[in-house]
This record gives structure tokens, C-alpha cells and sequence, in this order.
């Protein structure tokens, strides 16, 4: 399961700046300071938002998850090329940053982060928002979600949420502004209505206006593959000989799956909807939960 934008690695702290967190609230952090961001360091008061309603959103969230991980580890707020953000998490592994490995996908894991972005030439202007929490359990639906608009050329806009029954790893529901369907050589994608914002309030909404969402979406990403199959608009490529070297043959050209090709990819593309649907349609209100815990309304608020 994964955020939209990965985190970062290991981030640690010198005694000067372990009394500093501690005065913010910080939770603990370890006790070497290479680590990426370690010499960019930011005070929050330095950054100046171009739009009012990110830099609430963004001091929404900060301060929402600050108080929730007191007593994770904390990666303060930093830059990191045109990233600025700061990390929260906790579970197995969190001692090494919130997002390496495969820390995201253990039993225990719970994490969080905030955003924003800024070109280097009109520092300390920033610009945009970008919110991400997850927690991983043992039983019942781990969750991850995330959100991020205004990024301009840097970083793409859209809504990401991703449920999966525990740890089992073929039980993923994902929702959010776009669905897409790899088939053949090719992925298929359809993008909800509204803003990455609006989209992420509907699933947020309720129970029902999360079902609701993601079956109608799905279902508009089954119809999309389907016409597509069913018009041959579904292409892959005929590989000329492998010479060695580590080169990959060259495509010769491009053919319409075969008849047995399109109806495997049915199948496929019927199971896939189909569990996801029915995921929705029978758990809605511990999925809506789930999300719930990780992003209510008091620690996320759209710009």
C-alpha cells in the first residue's frame, strides 16, 4: 500500500535539535544526524504560503498529526529538493524512516505526513499540499490514504485511498480521482469528477457516499476495458530477437490481443471488480472507519 508521494528515509536528530523537538512536542527521534534533510532543516514560521487555504490545510494537518504521534518518531520539518515536509510513524522499523523498505506493509505499522513545495529561486515561497497516513493491522482493513493538489510542475494533483484485509496481500481495494487497469501493454484509466479535494470528501463522507463512489467507479473502469477489448483497441507488441547485453528486443510491431488473449483478460478484469465491489458492498462501515481513523475532518481540511 502506498501513499502518493514516498517519504523519506532515516532521519535523526543532534542533542541541540532533540531539545528543540522536545519544547514543539515532538516525539522521539533517533541519535545520528545523517540523514536526508539533516542540513535543511525548516521553522515552520519561514514559509510563506502563496494560498491562504493551503497553508490552513497544511497547519491542519501538521498540527493533527503532531499530536497523534507525540510519541512516534518524528522527521521534522525539512526540504528535500522542492519538497518540504515532516514524518510521523510508529511500528516495526520506524526508527529508520516512515517509508523505506517495506515498512509500509508490516503488521504495527501507523504513519503520517504533511507537505508542501517551493522553487528554489523564490524560497522561502511555497506552494500546494500534500497529506498521507496509513495504518497496518494484523486483522480487519489496513488502510492508507493520501492527497495532494497545487503542485504544479512538481508533483501531480489527486486522491489515493487503499484498503487491505490485514496483510493479505490479493484483498486491495483501491479508490480515489483516477482507476486504472493494466491490459496487455497498455493501462486503462478513468478519472472521477471534481477536485482530488472533492473526491477525497466524498469518500470521507459516509459509509454509503464511500460504497456509492467506489462501485460506480469501478464499475465505469470494468465498462472502459471491456469497450476497449471488445473495439480491439487493446494492443501488444510482436519482440524481434533478444541479442544479449541486457538490451531488451525491439517491438516490431503492435497486434490486437488474440481471441484467447481477451477473454483471460475478461476473466481477470470480472474477479478484480467484481471482489472489489463486493468488498464495498459488504464492509463499507469498517472501511469507512478505517479511514476515518487515519484522516477525520479534524486533522484534514481541504484548502
Amino acid at each position: 500500500m502506498t501513499p502518493s508521494r514516498p517519504g523519506t528515509g532515516a532521519l535523526v536528530l543532534s542533542a541541540v535539535l532533540g531539545l528543540a523537538c522536545a519544547s514543539s512536542g515532538r516525539g522521539p527521534t533517533p541519535s545520528d544526524d545523517d540523514y536526508v534533510g539533516s542540513d535543511a532543516l525548516v521553522d515552520r514560521p519561514t514559509l510563506k504560503f502563496v494560498d491562504d487555504g493551503e497553508r490552513t490545510a497544511f497547519d491542519a494537518a501538521r498540527a493533527c498529526f503532531g499530536e497523534r504521534g507525540r510519541a512516534w518518531q518524528t522527521f521534522p520539518l525539512r526540504q528535500i529538493g522542492n519538497f518540504v515536509e515532516q514524518d510521523w510513524c510508529t511500528g516495526p522499523g520506524a526508527e529508520h524512516g516512515c517509508s523505506g523498505g517495506d515498512f509500509r506493509e508490516r503488521a504495527g505499522a501507523q504513519w503520517a505526513g504533511v507537505g508542501t513545495l517551493h522553487y528554489p529561486q523564490d524560497w522561502p515561497e511555497v506552494f500546494g499540499v500534500q497529506v498521507d497516513a496509513g495504518r497496518i493491522v494484523a486483522e480487519g482493513w489496513s488502510v492508507a490514504a493520501s492527497v495532494s493538489s497545487g503542485g504544479r510542475t512538481v508533483l501531480g494533483d489527486g486522491a489515493h485511498v487503499s484498503f487491505r484485509r490485514g496483510t493479505e496481500a490479493d484483498s486491495w481495494v483501491h479508490l480515489g480521482s483516477s482507476y486504472a487497469h493494466d491490459v496487455g501493454e497498455e493501462t486503462v484509466q478513468v478519472v472521477a469528477a471534481g477536485t482530488p479535494w472533492e473526491v477525497f470528501g466524498r469518500l470521507r463522507a459516509s459509509p454509503v457516499s464511500l460504497r456509492d463512489e467506489g462501485v460506480a467507479q469501478l464499475r465505469a473502469l470494468h465498462d472502459e476495458v471491456t469497450r476497449k477489448l471488445d473495439a480491439s483497441e487493446i494492443l501488444v507488441c510482436v519482440y524481434g530477437e533478444y541479442e544479449g547485453g541486457g538490451v531488451p528486443p525491439p517491438c516490431l510491431r503492435r497486434v490486437p490481443l488474440t481471441t484467447q488473449q481477451v477473454q483471460t483478460e475478461r476473466q481477470r478484469l470480472d474477479a478484480q471488480t467484481d471482489r472489489q465491489i463486493a468488498a464495498l458492498q459488504s464492509d463499507a462501515e469498517a472501511m469507512h472507519a478505517a479511514l476515518m481513523s487515519i484522516v477525520g475532518p479534524d486533522c484534514v481540511v481541504a484548502p
